[in-house]
């Protein structure tokens, strides 16, 4: 049941760092590795050096929980 899911997603800026955090719900992607790809496109972005953080939102008996799936440092030049 894995491509039968929406998954939402926001980006967040805090100083350097930019996080992508993909919502998979309450009850996450079920039991298995689902192969999914997402594509994103960040304009405006000064140059210098960023890391670049992915994370994974679940929700457990209630409670959202964040993990990190990716982090790189990368550096951005015009």
């Amino acid at each position: 049941d894995c491509g039968k899911q929406n998954i939402t997603t926001t980006v967040e800026t805090e100083g350097n760092v930019v996080t992508v955090v993909e919502n998979v719900g309450e009850q996450g992607l079920t039991d298995c590795i689902c192969l999914y790809d997402n594509s994103f496109t960040i304009n405006d972005l000064p140059q210098g050096e960023f890391t670049l953080r992915i994370n994974v939102e679940s929700i457990y008996a209630g409670t959202p929980h964040q993990t990190t799936v990716f982090e790189e440092t990368i550096t951005h030049q015009n």
